[in-house]
């Protein structure tokens, strides 16, 4: 219900003040952030509560965070230290009827970056229909800082020139991802483009933890459907 409710406002484009919420500092969300941790595994008893908790923030980041630059301060200042990023890219992309090669370039670039740089990575999935990159920083490492440098600079080789760490809608977006068993199915279904970003913060869930939910998705969607 709140999330059907939170939705019903973002697409409204009313102002959350006339509702009665603040930018980012009601006490829906904060509600709804406390929510989030009491059930981060699938045998919590509370788990499907803090999962419709963690979709109804997302769904919700407009009216709550109206600026790009909220969302955006949002985003980086979430983040933190050793974070997991999963690259999620989408085969074919046209473009002006030609398949678009920038998505197959990011995918090589930004596997030689993580090699250079030593960071834990896996590749799964489908070569031309859908590939997950899950990549591993180290626990000492700002997530924000190597996004704007080390992935932003891999991504602007591959052929992205005005790419950055920004919310919004990107060629390539990027989200804060907080809970580790969001549903992709459901997600993948109303998500706009072909290449996605998701941060998985350290207190959400570890590379290890990313790496089993993946290789369980790829697991049951081998064929090309995804």
């Amino acid at each position: 219900i709140v999330t059907s409710n939170v939705r019903r406002l973002v697409l409204s484009h009313v102002d959350p003040a006339e509702v009665g919420l603040q930018d980012g500092q009601d006490q829906l969300i904060q509600a709804l952030e406390h929510l989030i941790p009491l059930g981060t595994k699938r045998t919590d008893p509370l788990f499907s509560l803090s999962l419709q908790a963690a979709a109804a923030i997302e769904v919700g980041m407009e009216a709550f965070y109206p600026s790009s630059q909220q969302r955006t301060d949002m985003l980086t200042t979430r983040m933190g230290h050793g974070a997991t990023l999963e690259f999620q890219l989408r085969w074919p992309v046209q473009e002006r009827e030609q398949e678009d090669p920038r998505y197959e370039r990011l995918i090589l670039v930004l596997q030689l970056a993580c090699i250079k740089e030593g960071f834990e990575h896996a590749l799964r999935g489908t070569w031309g229909v859908c590939l997950h990159l899950v990549v591993g920083l180290p626990s000492t490492q700002s997530t924000a800082d190597v996004l704007t440098q080390c992935i932003a600079e891999s991504i602007q080789q591959a052929g992205f020139a005005g790419w950055k760490v920004a919310a919004g809608a990107q060629e390539v977006s990027i989200t804060l991802q907080r809970h580790l068993h969001w549903n992709r199915v459901e997600k993948m279904g109303h998500d706009s483009g072909s290449g996605w970003i998701r941060v998985y913060p350290q207190a959400v869930a570890t590379y290890d933890d990313v790496l089993v939910e993946v290789n369980a998705f790829v697991g049951q969607h081998a064929s090309g459907a995804m």
